[in-house]
Formats: C-alpha cells, sequence, structure tokens
C-alpha cells in the first residue's frame, strides 16, 4: 500500500524540482486523481469500509434479482397448489 503512494509523491516532487510544475499544479493534479479514484471506487463497489469493500456491486445487484426471482416464483407456487 505505501508503495502506492511513494511513487506518485516521487513524481510530483520531480516535477517542482525540475521546474517543470509549479505547486499548485501538481496539488490540483493529485486533488483530481484522488477524486477521480473515489469516484470509480464508489461506482464499482459498495463501500470503502464495509465487510463487503472488495466485492463488486454487480453481484450484489445480481443477489437481489436472483432473491426477488426465487420470491416471485415462491408466490406462483403458493397459488396453483392452494
Amino acid at each position: 500500500m505505501i508503495g502506492f503512494l511513494i511513487f506518485p509523491v516521487w513524481i510530483a516532487s520531480t516535477r517542482v524540482v525540475d521546474h517543470f510544475h509549479f505547486v499548485s499544479q501538481v496539488l490540483t493534479g493529485g486533488f483530481i486523481g484522488i477524486t477521480c479514484a473515489i469516484i470509480g471506487y464508489g461506482t464499482n463497489y459498495c463501500s470503502f469500509f464495509g465487510d463487503d469493500c472488495f466485492v463488486p456491486i454487480y453481484y450484489h445487484w445480481r443477489k437481489a434479482a436472483i432473491l426477488e426471482n426465487e420470491r416471485k416464483r415462491a408466490q406462483v407456487f403458493d397459488k396453483v397448489s392452494v
């Protein structure tokens, strides 16, 4: 995890030291990158800190659809058997 932080900080610091960018540009780019990462993670996964933080949101939707279909089948079966 720490490796994912060291490399971007190193790149950002070399950009400022080599006078390719101003500090404000580097900080703005970092803010944009972090924001995009949070939005992307939130789009594909349910939560950041929950027990299911590694499970894609697609599986939650699929599980809910399967349970709904099973409930509907059970209702139809109950109507037919009565």
